[in-house]
Order: structure tokens, then C-alpha cells, then sequence
């Protein structure tokens, strides 16, 4: 119960206002991610690594579960396109990657503080850079690479660990209206992902609700296996356990209708994953704690 009230309970919250957003008006919410691409994201990465007590060790264990979960996944869902003869390529993304960002970071800070919102920032970080590489790579006919050169939040990221390094404390006077900035992230993701469920319909429930599920028990019984090899314990461990078993990207769907690859199937698959994440993250909250 704990859990569900600290944790699960805030998170969906947020989430039901922004849908309750969309459902009552329009709203442009271009200015908002931008927001969060380019201010409050980056201020909350530096605020959050440059604070935190995250090593190399930490982040190196944090980032390789990271690559080795969206590896497995990838290749899981290859071979299932494979076996049944599907050429819905637009599958790839919205079953390898989960939407570690605007719904793990919440989840993470509500449930470990600063300590696990740090970790799940270098797991999400090694998302990012995956999935606009190889995973554009993957639906698209070209591979657009210079895209991961694009995202403010991996510079952020480096200039955090820099600080973290090398034990530079942030003045007072720049570090209390940085995380000030960087919290209100929390917040608007979890709206902007909300009022974006209101303009999804579902297609072929079958393929929907199968690809939702491998999204999350195939996610989270592969950082299971990786974890447990590598040795990860605590809020490191944690952390993955969580991150992996997350529904899908939004940032899948976006891509899968940049690049017009099943782009309806992956909004399905979207929806339907985070309705049946309101069930599993629960149950995943309480075996990590």
C-alpha cells in the first residue's frame, strides 16, 4: 500500500490531469516539450548526477543493463518478425523501448529520491542515444546518426559527471534555482504524456495487446537475467528493474510516424502498454523494495 500511495498513486495522478487536459481542450504542446528538450531536462540531469553519490562503476553497470535490455529486446523482436513473416518494421521501436523518461524519471525520484532519479537519468540517457541511432536506423531507410548529436540532454549529462568527478559544489545562488528549474520537468512530462494518450485509437488489439506485454515482462525478465550477471545490488538494481519494464516510448511513436512505419500500431501500443503498466508497476515496486 506504500508504494501505490507514494509512489504509483502521484505519478498517475499527474498523468489523469493531463488527460483530462486533453479531453476538455487543444493545446499546442510543442512550446512544453521544448521546454523540457532544452531547459528544464538539462537543468535536472546536471542538478540531479552533480549531487548525486553515482560512480563510474554505478554508471557504467547502469548504462551496459541499459544497452543489453534494448539489445535482447531488439533481437527478440526480430525473430519474432522473422518467424510469423511480418514486415511491420514500425513494431522495432515501441517493443525494444520503453518510455524510461517522462514516466521512469517520476517513478524513480518518487521511489529511491535523488540517489535512484540520478541512476534512471544515465539509463534514460543510454536510451536516448539507442534509439536515435540505432533505432532510427532500424524503421527508416537511411540512418540519420547525427540526430543523438542534437539532444542538449546528453551534454547535460557529460557536464554533470564532470562535476560529479570532480567534486565541484554547485554555488547556492545557481544550484537552488537549477533544481528548482529541473523539477518542474516531473510534472509537465507526466501531463504532456497524459494529454497525448487522448489522441490515440487502437488498431489490431491482438498485436497491440501482445507487443505491450513483451514490451513489459520481456523487459523486465531480461534486466532480471542482466542484473543478476552483472552483480548490480540496491537502488543500481532497482533502477534497471524498473526502467526495463517500462510501457512504451512516446518517443517510438513519433518516430514510427516521422518516418511513416506503423505509426497507429505503435500509438496502440503505446496506450495499451501504459494502461496495463497501472497493474504491473505496482507489483514491480514492491519485489525491488
Amino acid at each position: 500500500m506504500n508504494v501505490i500511495t507514494q509512489t504509483l498513486l502521484p505519478t498517475f495522478l499527474i498523468i489523469l490531469v493531463g488527460y483530462l487536459i486533453g479531453k476538455k481542450r487543444k493545446v499546442d504542446l510543442v512550446p512544453f516539450t521544448d521546454l523540457i528538450i532544452y531547459i528544464t531536462g538539462p537543468a535536472l540531469i546536471i542538478f540531479s548526477i552533480a549531487k548525486s553519490t553515482l560512480d563510474l562503476k554505478n554508471a557504467a553497470n547502469i548504462s551496459i543493463s541499459s544497452f543489453l535490455v534494448i539489445l535482447g529486446m531488439g533481437t527478440i523482436t526480430a525473430i519474432i518478425l522473422k518467424l510469423t513473416k511480418s514486415k511491420k518494421r514500425g513494431l522495432y521501436l515501441p517493443i525494444t523501448v520503453g518510455n524510461t523518461g517522462f514516466l521512469g524519471l517520476p517513478l524513480a525520484l518518487f521511489a529511491f529520491g535523488n540517489e535512484g532519479l540520478a541512476r534512471a537519468i544515465v539509463y534514460d540517457i543510454t536510451n536516448a542515444i539507442l534509439i536515435f541511432t540505432v533505432g532510427i536506423y532500424l524503421i527508416s531507410n537511411h540512418s540519420d546518426f547525427k540526430e543523438v548529436f542534437k539532444i542538449p540532454l546528453i551534454y547535460a549529462a557529460i557536464l554533470g559527471v564532470i562535476l560529479n568527478l570532480t567534486k565541484t559544489t554547485i554555488p547556492s545562488t545557481i544550484a537552488t534555482p537549477l533544481e528548482m528549474i529541473g523539477l518542474t520537468t516531473i510534472p509537465l512530462a507526466l501531463m504532456i504524456l497524459g494529454y497525448n494518450l487522448t489522441k490515440i485509437k487502437i488498431t489490431s488489439l491482438k498485436t497491440t495487446v501482445g507487443a505491450s506485454l513483451l514490451r513489459i515482462l520481456g523487459g523486465f525478465t531480461l534486466a532480471f537475467i542482466i542484473t543478476s550477471f552483472l552483480g548490480l545490488q540496491g537502488i543500481d538494481r532497482g533502477i534497471v528493474l524498473i526502467l526495463a519494464a517500462q510501457p512504451s516510448s512516446m518517443m517510438s511513436m513519433i518516430l514510427c510516424k516521422k518516418y511513416d512505419q506503423d505509426a497507429e500500431l505503435a500509438a496502440s501500443i503505446v496506450f495499451v502498454s501504459t494502461l496495463i503498466s497501472i497493474i504491473t508497476i505496482p507489483l514491480i515496486l514492491t519485489f525491488v523494495q
